[in-house]
């Protein structure tokens, strides 16, 4: 790789940012020799890459460098990148872009900073060497459309996500073809939306267990086509208030005939003339 010089970011600079993010493990990426191949202008700020032939094995985000990211393929950026990497870090970032990593097939982790509040559509679509144990920042409250799809994860934590990106038709939800994630986690989450075919989960065929909402945190909403083709035996947690029981049990039914569906109150609640306080299980349905 060429040698470029820094825009916006000197090299000491990223250097400080690297030590505070790595430690000791900074001093690989500080060895002049290794800046011939390790800095890339991309007219924003810092990208670092670690190694020397694509796929290269790491790449470090300055701030939102995402967001410059330069991709080869379709007008809309969804092609395969020229340039592929094993590793994704970010450093001092507040969103991932959309389209980032699309096709990055030899992307094995990432490593997200504690700022980043948003990741953009298809952002990790078809990594699908990516079989990680996925936690998200807390500050990230909506998933957009595809963001996992056709990916290798195995579970997703989303502990601040309140929302999913609108699903259109035929183009799939955040984690739809996900075959590898069997366990999830979205506490907040009150409102699964989908469209007529191709919903949040669709074709999550290794489903385990699923969370959808907590104590205070009422499920109103799950799409009837929210988990179509999930095809494993497992068990969907639900919480909710009394009043949207039935509904939500009745929609999830109709997608995935194999599940357990447990609905627990997300408050005091009433449900057939009985009183339930928050976290008391209202129902349970076998397939």
């Amino acid at each position: 790789m060429s040698k470029y010089t820094v825009d916006a970011l000197s090299l000491s600079h990223i250097g400080d940012l690297l030590r505070d993010r790595l430690g000791d493990n900074a001093s690989q990426y500080l060895f002049p020799d290794d800046f011939e191949k390790a800095i890339v202008d991309i007219g924003f700020t810092g990208i670092v890459i670690d190694g020397d032939a694509n796929p290269y094995d790491e790449i470090i985000f300055i701030g939102n460098a995402s967001e410059k990211m330069i991709r080869a393929g379709r007008s809309d950026l969804a092609g395969p990148s020229l340039v592929k990497y094993k590793k994704a870090t970010f450093i001092n970032a507040t969103s991932i872009a959309e389209y980032c990593f699309d096709w990055q097939n030899d992307l094995t982790d990432v490593v997200f900073c504690d700022g980043i509040t948003s990741t953009g559509k298809c952002a990790f679509r078809n990594c699908t060497s990516l079989t990680k144990d996925i936690v998200l920042p807390s500050g990230v409250t909506i998933l957009e459309t595809q963001v996992f799809a056709n990916s290798g994860i195995t579970s997703i934590d989303g502990v601040g996500v309140t929302g999913i990106g609108t699903v259109s038709t035929n183009s799939g939800g955040s984690f739809s073809n996900c075959s590898n994630l069997k366990i999830v986690s979205l506490p907040k989450l009150t409102n699964l939306t989908g469209s007529t075919t191709r919903g949040t989960f669709y074709k999550c065929s290794g489903l385990e267990t699923v969370q959808l909402g907590s104590i205070g945190y009422g499920v109103t909403f799950i799409s009837t086509y929210a988990f179509q083709d999930c095809t494993s035996v497992f068990t969907i947690t639900i919480y909710a208030e009394g009043g949207n029981v039935d509904t939500l049990v009745t929609n999830v039914r109709s997608s995935c005939a194999n599940a357990t569906i447990v609905v627990k109150a997300s408050t005091d609640t009433v449900y057939g003339g009985t009183s339930y306080s928050a976290g008391d299980t209202i129902k349970t349905s076998t397939p």
